[in-house]
């Protein structure tokens, strides 16, 4: 019958990748208007704040010569972000009016992005790289922070207490660091003494869903009546805190 004519079912593919395109295009789009909204968003939280977007701008600025960008016959719709010259284009002009661009970053801020950054490569590069970047003559706090994470990586878990030892005595409300030992303890199976770092972690800085889930796998792993009460009062109270949080 017609139906079943490769004529009919060339048509009916056609229909059918056309209507998957339109799909396509109207989800990007969509995409696309959250992500502009997402960064006037952000810049809206500079400015109130009284922090230059400069940063930002030049982090942009690194994607400007991206193949991704100078393919002529590209349909930017197929893009599944807002093109980088049309984001640069809108920081570029915020940067240009706004009356913070030019404050210098706060030194708290530069000591809070240098340990962030030296915890994020901790964990993502191979541990020997991490030790070249960060030596041991290095002695400011990130760089410590990333040998410990290093050291744990690398399966040296003496050096790395050592590590994370010295600075929790030098910091001794710092919870990410109380939790960074808890981590090393209870993945290489000493749970009873990686419960406490939990806890305290958990105490120094309260009602934080993920310190709390952190704490939560010791109490449940542990396993005695009073843990695992523990436990599902700490999960119930992630529950309230981020209602949509799978994990909990």
């Amino acid at each position: 019958g017609v139906t079943g004519s490769p004529e009919a079912a060339g048509a009916s593919s056609a229909v059918i990748a056309g209507g998957s395109i339109a799909g396509l295009r109207h989800f990007l789009s969509h995409t696309r208007a959250q992500e502009r909204s997402a960064d006037q968003f952000g810049l809206t939280l500079l400015n109130r704040n009284e922090v230059s977007a400069r940063g930002l701008l030049q982090f942009l600025r690194k994607f400007e010569d991206q193949d991704l960008l100078t393919e002529a016959h590209q349909d930017p719709y197929l893009r599944t972000h807002p093109l980088t010259r049309d984001r640069l284009a809108f920081v570029k002009n915020h940067v240009g009016t706004s009356q913070w661009s030019d404050i210098p970053p706060h030194p708290l801020d530069l000591k809070l992005h240098a340990r962030m950054r030296a915890k994020l490569i901790g964990f993502l590069e191979h541990p020997d790289r991490v030790l070249q970047l960060y030596p041991k003559k290095d002695q400011r706090l990130a760089a410590r922070y990333a040998r410990a994470v290093a050291y744990y990586r690398a399966f040296d878990l003496d050096a790395a207490i050592t590590e994370i030892d010295a600075l929790i005595e030098e910091n001794p409300y710092d919870a990410y660091f109380r939790e960074l030992k808890g981590q090393m303890l209870f993945e290489n199976g000493r749970l009873t003494e990686a419960w406490p770092h939990y806890e305290a972690a958990n105490q120094l800085l309260p009602d934080d869903p993920l310190l709390m889930l952190e704490l939560a796998r010791p109490e449940i792993e542990i396993n005695t009546p009073e843990l695992v009460s523990q436990s599902i009062a700490t999960l119930e109270q992630v529950v309230r805190i981020e209602g949509d949080n799978n994990v909990a």
